[in-house]
């Protein structure tokens, strides 16, 4: 129980610390161009690949069967449809 609780005041701190670190730059930094943004983008959607490809799909396998977590990534990713 001491490790849920610990684990989830560490996230908490630093999710939170996080977004309050990512919207003091975005208000230092109000008026950038494109190619800064799209840096920043890319960057951030590059870490979120990371996570879910060495965190999440893992995981997943260690669940399931390895049929189950690719009909689930491919229902998941078919529900956006054209955003």
């Amino acid at each position: 129980m001491q490790d849920i609780l610990k684990n989830t005041l560490l996230g908490l701190f630093f999710g939170t610390f996080g977004t309050t670190l990512g919207g003091l730059i975005g208000v230092k930094f109000n008026n950038t161009s494109n190619k800064v943004l799209s840096f920043i983008l890319s960057f951030a959607s590059g870490l979120m690949m990371a996570v879910v490809c060495f965190d999440l799909i893992p995981e997943a396998l260690g669940i399931s069967e390895f049929n189950n977590v690719i009909t689930g990534i491919l229902l998941r990713n078919s529900s956006y449809g054209n955003v």
